[in-house]
């Protein structure tokens, strides 16, 4: 499941962690400040930094949704052409139905 949110501020990405994310699980971002506040929490966390070129460690990268963020970017440019705020919810589900469905 993907959601828009307003703005990647501390905030809002903490906040729909929250919301959306099974407590215990395992999460692993970047190093955008944000982030930071997951630690201590109730998530296993871990971060790779790609402020300074570190994109895996062992286990820890981000690949999976950045390749989500490609195909939308790709089905944006190629399909739509044009995305509205209001709808963005819908293109972002069917972005994730593709991908898990391997269609």
């Amino acid at each position: 499941m993907a959601r828009p949110i307003p703005n990647a501020d501390a905030q809002n990405i903490v906040g729909t962690i929250n919301s959306h994310v099974e407590v215990g699980s395992t999460i692993y971002s970047y190093d955008h400040r944000a982030y930071q506040q997951l630690d201590g929490l109730y998530y296993k966390h871990d971060s790779v930094k790609h402020s300074q070129k570190e994109y895996v460690r062992g286990q820890v990268h981000t690949n999976s949704i950045e390749s989500v963020w490609a195909i939308l970017k790709r089905t944006i440019t190629g399909v739509h052409h044009h995305v509205s705020n209001k709808h963005l919810k819908r293109y972002l589900n069917e972005i994730c139905f593709r991908l898990n469905e391997g269609t």
